[in-house]
């Protein structure tokens, strides 16, 4: 009985230009999830969620570099040709054109707090290697 405030409330967001509108602020892919935390002019936080025995593709980005934190679990991650394993409460920074890999090999989900910076952030500006 209160699917017209639903409907009102997004017409709001529409109208305030929000893109929460027209789309969740959670993906799901393969892999796992990722949730919009925040943006801004020059940066976007995400929340990575990465199942156990998953990976993300290999890629890199040309505009933009990326930091992670891990809050979660053990990251097993590929920068070029380094490969590191990074544990709770570590950090690792990825720099604009390097090739890079993320990959859970633990039994509980790894979560991480991602940091894009670069001027330019739009999902065009990503490479994928097999």
């Amino acid at each position: 009985g209160e699917s017209q405030k639903v409907r009102d409330l997004v017409d709001l967001l529409k109208k305030q230009g929000r893109k929460e509108a027209e789309q969740h602020t959670t993906m799901y892919y393969p892999w796992g999830n990722a949730s919009l935390l925040g943006e801004g002019r020059g940066y976007r936080m995400r929340k990575l969620v990465v199942e156990p025995g998953e990976s993300l593709p290999f890629c890199r980005h040309y505009h933009r570099s990326v930091h992670w934190i891990v809050t979660r679990g053990t990251a097993e991650v590929t920068a070029g040709e380094k490969i590191q394993m990074v544990l709770s409460n570590e950090s690792f920074f990825i720099p604009m054109t390097t090739f890079y890999r993320l990959y859970n090999p633990g039994k509980v989900e790894l979560v991480i707090i991602e940091v894009q910076n670069g001027e330019y952030l739009g999902e065009d500006d990503v490479e994928f290697r097999e």
